[in-house]
């Protein structure tokens, strides 16, 4: 498989190959039914069902809408796919699994036609090994066998679409209108097939700036309709759009542009305003022009989130920075320095920091010639005795730390010798640990960015030994105060935490239990955080090596863990890595840079971060994101290919062409094994069971859908063998999370089903405690103590049950036949009368009391009653019999032969 071999081939014939390799990969899928989620797009569906006609309230409705009015997401898209669908073809698995696939294969060519525009029109072989790692990887099968799933396939199908218009959109400038209006429309599409599409709302213009010769007008023009389309999607969805994405889909490609075309720039400007405007020295590149971004990126979020974790974060970027720099070229990451300090004493109303925030660049002033810079010293001078006259007339008590912080900087700076410096050091040690003690968060971070001023300016001769001691020294000390509780306590993270509450959420309000995501839940900001890295950690493992596959995570699957853990550690790592990447290679492999966003767009979009997931993680979350790694796979092949014929190694060929095709077999094979298991729901969650021994909520899934088995009438003679299996199922789901909702109301309905009742007792009363807000766990538990004859407990039950849902009409019905068995006359008439205040018409409730009044010989009320329960089942002979009798005690021979020809 060498490059020229590709090249030989027709585009229309690789092409052909992707398209048929997607649909053998998944042709053994046809055959599966329904599974996982698959009725809330399918089945029965209140809008899918009606086919073609439904569309128009399709595009006014949410997503999901259940009957108590519980709504979430807008995929209109997505819901239209399924009513056009069914408008066709009716209600078929193996049609939906077929369009699946189809979806599925097209995917594939658009992967390819888009990696052909970046990348040299001549060059197939990366295009085509791209597309190829993207479509065989196993961890798709979800996306793909999840007939629910295909708003991932379409989200992901429309963007590409949408990437590959726009593109053209630069190629011919009198077509550009109609290709960004077509651009347009296909993103919008994506978008209302699933959010899943948002990263490309700058990962479009991205790709313009890297691969083609856009203009600014051009650019702002793209990123405009794109965060416009992202706009109106958050208005529809009734969710306030967050100011960051907004600001950093039109800021972004703007920088980029900034970075990439920087030389140009600066020409521009010397030969319009002169070279004393220009600092000629400068070089921006794209290491510098990225850790500058990367700062003031993580300043902008410190000042939406008032965060000093992201205050952190900026800190490491700048320090980064001026590591980098030479000795004469630091006027800008101390700028950057002291703006970091600035933006802490806004943030955190310190009045102290406004005095330190300016030193570092008080010191510039002072190395560069203090005679030549008069006017700015004078200037941050002043400012200095303002902040710190400040300081003492407001008797913060931290007047002197400024003093000696300000001496210890220049001490640092000066030309002192090494045991001068070590014993500042040494000082600034026994300051930080008393500054911590007393808690000063505010100033401990104005000591982080002086010990990383120091880290870069302490020695100018460049000692190698001494910068990576103090550099260790200050990696774990930062490491140490940001860990530490006195430093987290006050940051709540990039969402508040929920509280675990026995109450019902608000009508129409959805919100993620316990068991389907805990980190919500987690009062630790420090925990939320570093679990969520560890949960994109997780999808990067995923993507490696895709086993075991799961049909669902949730509590307990991903342990919540802290700043400390080795899982958290190492995905920082990775990700930091990445990042690196995309900045380094940014002028020399944009296509590196490109795949290495997506990559990472991908995985933190479902990284539980900024926003909870369903699940806490799911494999299908992470198609949009595997395109990103399919093409670093690609590349880092093609680039182990081509070491090998530059050092002219027999047979390299031959070895990288086998690897190519043990890899497409090894992964056919998991794939079609995968998609076995996908067969029903019962055969995948057995199966997956054995990789989710800490998830409850899979026990849950699995345990549900095997009670539900047993109720069938074609599984009779293995009912008994299905009951104990739930049993067993919903034991463990307990035994993991105790209080998960509704687990021992649905193990007591199982007991009762088995026949075994004080075991279906036992597990209803402990439902009671754990879901105290449903009506449904005491109504089964009264049920049961009527059967066993404690009427008083009975008696207690319903009314709870009552109080708990008022809307429980079997509550009523059965607490009144219970008054009324026990002749309790007057709580039977109040309990009936309170429910037909709900229920006029009841059926139940009018023949409860219309026979009670017999009991009493009331029997003019009691046919009454009885008349009004007949409105209600016309022709029921049983109730016309009773009436009939009644009305013969009564002497009203007429009314009794009006009813007697009605019986004939």
């Amino acid at each position: 498989m060498t490059h020229f071999h590709i090249d030989r081939i027709p585009k229309a014939y690789l092409l052909l190959f992707l398209f048929l390799t997607a649909c053998l990969f998944y042709g053994n899928s046809l055959s599966n039914g329904y599974n996982l989620d698959d009725e809330l797009v399918t089945q029965n569906h209140p809008l899918t069902s009606q086919g073609l006609r439904a569309i128009p309230k399709i595009f006014s409705s949410p997503f999901y809408l259940d009957a108590a009015g519980t709504s979430f997401e807008y995929r209109p898209v997505l819901l239209t796919s399924f009513a056009v669908e069914h408008q066709l073809f009716g209600e078929s698995p193996m049609i939906s699994h077929g369009i699946n696939i189809l979806l599925y294969g097209l995917t594939a060519l658009l992967v390819f036609g888009l990696l052909s525009a970046l990348v040299a029109p001549t060059n197939k072989l990366l295009p085509f090994l791209a597309s190829l790692i993207f479509i065989i990887h196993p961890v798709h099968t979800e996306a793909v066998n999840n007939i629910k799933s295909r708003d991932e396939l379409l989200a992901l199908g429309f963007s590409l679409l949408a990437s590959l218009l726009f593109i053209k959109s630069t190629a011919d400038f009198k077509k550009a209108i109609i290709f960004s209006i077509g651009g347009s429309v296909v993103f919008a599409l994506a978008m209302f097939s699933k959010l899943s599409a948002l990263p490309f709302a700058w990962l479009i213009p991205m790709s313009l700036v890297l691969f083609r010769k856009v203009t600014v007008i051009h650019l702002v023009g793209v990123s405009a309709i794109l965060t416009s389309i992202s706009f109106a999607l958050f208005t529809q969805l009734s969710i306030k759009p967050p100011a960051l994405f907004y600001a950093g889909s039109m800021l972004l490609p703007l920088v980029l542009y900034v970075v990439v075309n920087i030389e140009k720039i600066r020409q521009g400007m010397k030969s319009k305003w002169g070279q004393k405007y220009v600092i000629s020295d400068y070089q921006f590149t794209p290491a510098r022009s990225g850790l500058i971004l990367s700062a003031l990126f993580f300043l902008g979020i410190t000042g939406i989130y008032q965060s000093s974790m992201t205050l952190v974060a900026s800190l490491v970027s700048i320090g980064f920075l001026f590591f980098i720099e030479k000795e004469k070229g630091r006027l800008l990451p101390n700028i950057l320095l002291a703006l970091f300090g600035l933006v802490s004493a806004m943030l955190f109303h310190l009045n102290f920091v406004h005095v330190l925030c300016f030193l570092p660049l008080v010191l510039h002033v002072l190395s560069e010639g203090w005679k030549v810079k008069r006017f700015s010293l004078w200037i941050l001078s002043v400012l200095f005795l303002i902040s710190l006259s400040n300081d003492i007339l407001n008797e913060e008590g931290w007047s002197l730390v400024n003093i000696i912080a300000f001496v210890l900087l220049y001490l640092i700076s000066y030309n002192n010798t090494n045991k001068v410096k070590y014993a500042t050091v040494a000082v600034m040690v026994i300051f930080s640990a008393i500054i911590f003690k007393q808690q000063r968060d505010g100033l401990i971070m104005f000591w982080i960015s002086a010990a990383a001023y120091l880290l870069f300016e302490i020695n100018k001769k460049k000692e190698t030994g001494f910068r990576i001691a103090l550099a260790g020294v200050l990696m774990a000390s930062v490491f140490s105060i940001i860990s530490s509780q006195n430093f987290t306590g006050n940051f709540n993270g990039f969402y508040p935490p929920q509280e675990i509450t026995a109450q019902p959420p608000a009508a129409g309000q959805r919100v993620l239990d316990f068991s389907e995501n805990p980190i919500m839940y987690e009062p630790s900001a420090e925990k939320r955080i570093a679990t969520s890295v560890r949960v994109a950690g997780e999808y990067l493992r995923l993507l490696l090596f895709p086993h075991p596959l799961r049909f669902y995570y949730g509590y307990n699957t991903v342990p919540l863990v802290g700043f400390k853990n080795g899982g958290f550690l190492l995905s920082i790592l990775v990700f930091l890595f990445l990042g690196f990447i995309a900045i380094y290679f940014i002028r020399r492999k944009p296509l590196i840079t490109f795949s290495s966003v997506l990559l990472l767009s991908g995985v933190f979009q479902f990284s539980n971060l900024l926003v909870p997931v369903a699940g806490v993680m799911g494999e299908r979350l992470i198609y949009t994101a595997s395109l990103g790694y399919a093409i670093l796979v690609a590349i880092l092949f093609l680039k182990i290919y081509s070491f090998g014929k530059e050092k002219k190694i027999n047979y390299w060929s031959a070895a990288f062409c086998m690897s190519v095709i043990l890899m497409v077999v090894g992964s056919l094979v998991c794939t079609f094994h995968r998609n076995q298991k996908w067969k029903n729901p019962i055969t995948l969650y057995s199966h997956d069971i054995q990789y989710l021994s800490h998830s409850a909520k899979a026990y849950n899934i699995l345990a549900n859908e095997s009670y539900k088995q047993a109720l069938l009438p074609e599984n009779m003679s293995e009912k008994t063998k299905l009951l104990n299996q739930a049993v067993n199922h919903f034991k463990k789901c307990i035994a993991i999370y105790a209080d998960f909702p509704f687990a021992w109301l649905d193990l007591g309905n199982a007991y009762l089903t088995l026949g075994d009742p004080m075991a279906a007792l036992e597990a209803f009363e402990f439902s009671t405690k754990v879901d105290s807000h449903h009506g449904e766990s005491y109504f089964k538990t009264a049920g049961l103590y009527e059967s066993t004859g404690d009427f008083f407990k009975a008696e207690e039950y319903y009314r709870l049950a009552i109080d708990k849902d008022p809307g429980l009409k079997a509550a009523y019905f059965n607490l009144s036949a219970l008054y009324f068995s026990q002749q309790l006359y007057d709580k039977g008439f109040n309990a009936c009368d309170e429910a037909l205040k709900i229920w006029p018409g009841e059926y139940g409730l009018l023949l409860n009391k219309g026979n009670a009044m017999a009991n009493l010989g009331e029997y003019d009320e009691a046919v009454e009653y009885l008349e009004k329960a007949l409105l209600q089942q016309p022709g029921n002979a049983d109730l016309i019999s009773k009436i009939i009798y009644l009305c013969d005690l009564m002497g009203d021979i007429n009314k009794a032969e009006t009813y007697r020809k009605m019986l004939q």
